[in-house]
């Protein structure tokens, strides 16, 4: 793991979405009993997909056991570190079979062509719209970088219960993370594709492309910078949602939070707030 100080997508937009959830996670490190389905899903689906797209890339035959393995053992690494917990009318099994299911339709897709990268952690540095350049860097780790002539295509590979709509891929940060990653060790301006694998009675495959400007990768610089000084003003709050506290492990560290007193607080750096990628 790359321990430099840096900004990852994961730590700002769960600041976005819980500066508390951030506080317990990323300044107080608590431990995280359990972990939601959807995220075990997700993740044993990136791992098979990565050791798919290392057979492409090398070009060699698919071995659907050895994927089938690979999304089991991933699985079962989650459960050893956390309490996987359920929704109603889940289970392990059909949760498991479901992923793999969405495994080999993936297979069914024409195979990724001109593959350069698998899994690439990407460290860049980030302005804000005043071109000034932040302290701290971003990083990006994108699922698969490939290139068509002088083109660098991101692939962003998720699972959901729904399909994607294009606003949700044109307003999320998560593109102009990969896009300014790309542009500041390149010099490329790169496209995003998401590939969708959509949950549904009858799953399907649904591609989206999206791309930023300059003015997207100065905004993400203002967003990132005034998060940073949020931080330091040790600005912490619950954000109370249906979709927030359904599966989040602080449950009841957050029941019994306090504000602290002025007088209490102390001075965090910023780069010592993990500054953390996962």
């Amino acid at each position: 793991m790359n321990h430099r100080p840096h900004w990852s997508y994961s730590a700002i937009s769960q600041y976005l979405s819980c500066p508390l959830r951030y506080y317990f996670q990323r300044v107080l490190r608590l431990p995280q009993p359990t972990v939601g389905s959807s995220l075990v899903l997700g993740i044993s689906f990136h791992a098979a997909l990565a050791e798919y797209h290392r057979s492409v890339q090398g070009d060699e035959s698919t071995d659907i056991a050895k994927l089938h393995r690979v999304f089991s053992d991933s699985w079962v690494n989650r459960e050893k570190e956390s309490q996987v917990t359920y929704k109603d009318g889940e289970n392990r099994a059909d949760l498991m079979a479901q992923g793999v299911a969405l495994v080999e339709l993936y297979l069914k897709e024409p195979p990724p062509a001109n593959i350069v990268a698998i899994e690439e952690t990407i460290i860049a540095t980030l302005h804000n719209s005043r071109g000034e350049y932040l302290e701290t860097p971003l990083m990006a780790v994108a699922d698969l970088v490939t290139e068509d002539a002088e083109t660098v295509v991101i692939g962003e590979y998720k699972t959901s219960s729904r399909a994607y709509s294009a606003n949700e891929i044109e307003t999320s940060l998560q593109p102009t993370f990969y896009v300014n990653a790309i542009l500041e060790t390149t010099e490329f301006h790169a496209t995003v594709e998401y590939t969708v694998l959509v949950k549904t009675k009858t799953p399907k495959v649904q591609r989206l492309t999206t791309v930023r400007n300059e003015d997207d990768l100065g905004r993400l610089g203002d967003i990132v910078e005034n998060i940073e000084r949020a931080i330091q003003a040790q600005a912490f709050y619950p954000v109370e949602t249906p979709l927030n506290c359904s599966t989040c492990p602080y449950r009841q560290p957050c029941r019994e939070w306090k504000p602290a007193e002025h007088s209490e607080r102390i001075s965090l750096p910023v780069t010592s707030n993990e500054a953390i990628a996962c």
